[in-house]
């Protein structure tokens, strides 16, 4: 884990009581009894006075995340320290303590700039999007889909979006006036509902921490049907033959025509067409 950094400095304030502050930065989720820095030494206090003059350190409006070793004058991380839990996505993100000495009386500022690291992945609000296409959608037509979150900051945050290998669609990217980017679904190649009724795509959002983290999402694409489908007959030519008297009724042969669409668009009827007006209405 990497160290902390360490600004100084001294100043007096009324009444005799010698102050001054020290501000360590020191990245989030250190491990409990980290030190952060020696205090002691870095104010230029006497450490064998420390327990005699009950020194102790207080917090400012937050828990306690640090604890003094009034042994060895060094500051240690007492609590998880997330800097997004207390900090949300500030860009700056400072705790306040203080370091107080009896007899005599003197305090001193502690300061911890606490930075962000890579602890988050980007994760999708939905865990799949859904989409209704029909199949005679317009190639180029877009999709937006919802951004990822990543409460990193900075290169920790998300970088780039991804999509699963597919023959039909793309993802780009897209800019609203707040300058924000979010990604968008592009169709490259028609829908064809008759060859394949569902596409199942997967997007990614990556960020460029180190490690690098990503998350996923799904996404359903049902195909809708459209009529783009002609009736087509089991045979190009029907040849029947029928004995002259036969009853009214009588069957003379069966046609079948079939439609790929589904629905309305599939449904059939059937009429004649170029009759003479000798063979209207004989069959």
């Amino acid at each position: 884990m990497q160290g902390t950094w360490i600004y100084f400095s001294l100043f007096t304030l009324l009444f005799g009581i010698s102050c001054g502050e020290v501000r360590y930065v020191l990245p989030e989720e250190m491990q409990m009894g980290s030190v952060i820095g020696n205090v002691a030494r870095d104010l230029g206090l006497e450490v064998s006075g420390f327990d005699a003059r009950r020194a102790r350190v207080i917090a400012e409006g937050t828990d306690k995340l640090c604890e003094l070793d009034t042994m060895s004058g060094n500051l240690l991380i007492s609590q998880r320290i997330d800097r997004e839990e207390l900090c949300a996505q500030e860009t700056v993100c400072i705790l306040q303590f203080q370091l107080l000495l009896e007899d005599p009386l003197q305090a001193f500022s502690l300061a911890l700039d606490i930075a962000d690291i890579n602890d988050n992945s980007p994760m999708f609000a939905a865990g799949d999007f859904k989409l209704d296409l029909v199949e005679s959608t317009v190639v180029g037509r877009r999709f937006p889909l919802e951004s990822a979150h990543d409460p990193d900051l900075g290169t920790n945050s998300i970088r780039e979006y991804k999509l699963s290998q597919n023959d039909h669609f793309a993802l780009e990217m897209s800019s609203q006036m707040n300058g924000n980017a979010y990604p968008e679904l592009v169709l490259k190649k028609p829908l064809d509902r008759e060859a394949q009724t569902e596409h199942v795509l997967e997007i990614i959002g990556i960020d460029a921490g180190i490690p690098v983290r990503s998350g996923t999402a799904s996404i359903h694409i049902h195909v809708l049907d459209a009529n783009d489908n002609v009736p087509v007959f089991t045979q190009q030519v029907y040849k029947a033959s029928i004995s002259e008297n036969s009853a009214i009724g009588t069957v003379i042969g069966t046609l079948n025509a079939t439609d790929l669409d589904s629905g309305v668009y599939g449904e059939i009827t059937y009429s004649f067409s170029h009759l003479s007006d000798k063979m209207g209405g004989v069959f």
